[in-house]
């Protein structure tokens, strides 16, 4: 193949690829210049206001923002509101205590855990497959927390 047909052919994909490039280009322009439907343009300005109301309410320090339970719907709270609901639940509930100390009770739960299992499978109460299967999978445990999603409908 000589230079002359190898610089051709190049000729020929350079000029393809800018022909290529400016129908894109104009289909690009065309898209952008293109008004909107009447309700596509209704929802894009729903949706900006939206989502303009939302920094607004997130500007304030004091506001909690959570996605509510199958919905696409967010719950905004004051904070200590918040606070006070959850701090209400638990003394209602007994089922949640606070950490104040910093230390995590996880590791003294595995420890016991580990400790009692390990005592029933010496004293042949459990065998050793059991032991095994009810051992915690410690990569995989965590502290049940307190999640409060609110209702979207309430």
């Amino acid at each position: 193949m000589t230079l002359s047909l190898t610089l051709s052919r190049v000729e020929k994909r350079r000029g393809a690829s800018t022909e290529h490039f400016a129908s894109v280009e104009q289909l690009l322009q065309r898209l952008y210049t293109t008004p909107l439907s009447g309700k596509l343009a209704a929802r894009t300005e729903y949706d900006d206001k939206m989502v303009k109301s939302i920094q607004r309410r997130l500007k304030n320090s004091n506001i909690i923002a959570r996605p509510t339970d199958k919905s696409k719907v967010f719950y905004f709270a004051n904070a200590s509101d918040f606070e006070r609901k959850a701090t209400e639940y638990m003394a209602k509930t007994n089922a949640y205590q606070e950490i104040i100390s910093g230390r995590c009770p996880l590791a003294d739960d595995l420890n016991d855990v580990t400790s009692l299992l390990d005592c029933l499978y010496k004293n042949k109460r459990i065998t050793k497959d059991q032991m095994e299967d009810m051992q915690p999978d410690k990569h995989k445990l965590e502290l049940a927390h307190l999640y409060f999603i609110p209702k979207a409908h309430k």
